[in-house]
């Protein structure tokens, strides 16, 4: 997989994360920054660009974190792997955002290494989100369960 296909949505104003980040995965990944939610779900709304990945800093006063994820599921890219860059996290908070499907937690200071580890192992084992597979629905059938068990 080349460059051109790892794509990641940098949702953040602090330049210090967004320099961190740049430099611990810039030449393996494809940044594009916003500066907030709104924008970022206007883009992705109007034009989706094959994305791998999303993080978004919960320092941000807009549109941030599980708001965000929540609203990019209903656009329909509940699929993307979606993680919350934050300064601190209770257990509840961690809790709660795992529940609403945030894929990790990335604490600042932004630690290079940490990053590109778990960014990496998220593109090797990519997970799948519940909320976004489709079930098939059983079909009925006139032979009772169990004579199609043991049949």
């Amino acid at each position: 997989m080349n460059k051109e296909n790892k794509k990641i949505a940098l949702i953040s104003e602090d330049q210090e994360v967004i320099d961190a980040i740049n430099k611990a995965v810039g030449e393996i990944f494809d940044i594009n920054v916003f500066s907030n939610g709104i924008i970022f779900y206007n883009q992705l709304s109007s034009s989706p660009e094959g994305y791998c990945m999303i993080l978004s800093d919960s320092s941000l006063m807009d549109v941030h974190g599980i708001t965000l994820k929540n609203t990019i599921e209903k656009l329909g890219f509940g699929n993307l792997p979606f993680f919350m860059i934050v300064d601190k996290a209770t257990p509840e908070d961690i809790v709660n955002a795992i529940s609403s499907g945030v894929t990790d937690f990335i604490l600042k200071p932004i630690r290079a290494k940490q990053l590109r580890s778990r960014l990496e192992f998220q593109l090797k084992h990519p997970t799948t989100n519940k909320k976004a597979q489709e079930y098939t629905t059983l079909k009925e059938s006139k032979t009772p369960f169990i004579k199609r068990v043991f049949d």
